[in-house]
């Protein structure tokens, strides 16, 4: 019993780390140390680099030169299935319970308006997928620490253009 159990934490490891190794993401907005931003689809972060498509141009990066990687999830697609299977499951349930002599539709109807209640349902899906589906932050470089992301600014202002000048001191958090 000990081998087992003794070979099933081993196995865990195992998988737990190669699966560390790399992360894919459907897309991806790359913020480097120089201060360029980059969009991109089908993103995969390992060890050493990130790569991903730009304009249908696969792209390569060492790590050492990003400071920040965000991502979506790309859920609108669950969204869409979501919306869309749910509400052809409840017209199917009405067409297979319509009694055309009482209700006064016959089956075909009912169908047309299935069809046409369920397409509106995916585009909902659709619309609240790219609705809720936010970049995150999946990977931020070691030297961005939060004492580097302050920003402390001196400038003079004037109320009116007769007032005298006044300085001006600023502190702001770059997020």
């Amino acid at each position: 019993m000990k081998k087992i159990y003794c070979l099933l934490v081993i196995m865990c490891f195992v998988v737990s780390s190669s699966m560390a190794q790399q992360q894919s993401y459907s897309k991806v907005r790359v913020s480097f140390k120089s201060g360029i931003t980059m969009k991109g689809a089908k993103g995969v972060i390992n060890q050493q680099s990130i790569t991903f498509l730009e304009n249908g141009l696969q792209k390569s990066y060492p790590l050492a030169d990003v400071r920040l990687v965000e991502a979506k999830k790309g859920s609108t697609v669950y969204w869409a299935l979501g919306c869309g299977g749910g509400c052809l499951a409840i017209c199917l349930i009405t067409v297979a319970a319509n009694d055309p002599v009482s209700s006064g539709y016959d089956n075909n109807q009912l169908a047309g308006g299935a069809a046409i209640w369920t397409v509106f349902s995916v585009g909902a899906g659709i619309l609240i997928g790219q609705l809720t589906d936010k970049y995150k932050p999946v990977y931020t470089s070691s030297s961005s620490s939060m004492f580097n992301r302050f920003d402390l600014g001196v400038s003079t202002a004037r109320v009116t253009k007769y007032s005298p000048t006044k300085p001006n001191l600023t502190l702001s958090y770059k997020f």
